[in-house]
């Protein structure tokens, strides 16, 4: 009778390590992308808001995130996309027009998707900013976060362990 010992192969524990750093490295550049792009604005003093409506389709869909800067008024061009108050309300639209009327500025609005310009013109103090990019669907990843704080806190955590346990066998002695 032969004896087998039994334990790892060396060949598929190497692999399966490298498949692990593949995967977590890949996690960590998405992640770090995701951070860059949707709260790195944040720094320059831009804001970011997620999109509600379909009404700027297909150019913004609703669940993206829309990064705004601040602006002078004076300088949005007709066709920008910009942010405004109405109310309670942050719309992002398209302006479609420009109107000066004596010593004020008149905006027309219209969602690329809405038959019609929106109803009441913004005038320069409703202004908020000018949309510098949208991320696509990063919204619904945001408003989840934001929503389920202890999943985030615990797949957050996870990624800890799995990253600490990754480089451990690194650190060990050979």
């Amino acid at each position: 009778m032969k004896s087998v010992i039994v334990g790892e192969h060396p060949k598929i524990n190497h692999y399966m390590r490298l498949v692990s750093d593949v995967v977590l490295w890949l996690g960590v550049i998405l992640l770090s992308f995701f951070l860059l792009f949707v709260y790195g604005p944040l720094v320059l003093g831009w804001s970011s808001y997620i999109v509600l409506s379909p009404s700027m389709n297909p150019v913004i869909q609703a669940g993206s995130i829309a990064v705004v800067r601040p602006v002078d008024p004076i300088t949005l061009q007709q066709n920008d996309i910009a942010i405004y108050r109405k109310n309670e309300a942050i719309i992002l639209h398209r302006i479609q027009q420009i109107e000066k009327n004596n010593d004020q500025t008149l905006f027309v609005f219209k969602g690329d998707a809405n038959k019609y310009t929106d109803f009441e013109k913004v005038t320069e103090k409703q202004i908020v900013g000018k949309m510098v990019y949208s991320i696509p669907y990063a919204g619904y990843i945001v408003k989840y976060a934001n929503d389920n704080k202890i999943l985030l806190l615990i797949l957050v955590a996870l990624a800890f362990v799995l990253f600490n346990s990754t480089f451990a066998h690194r650190r060990k002695p050979q």
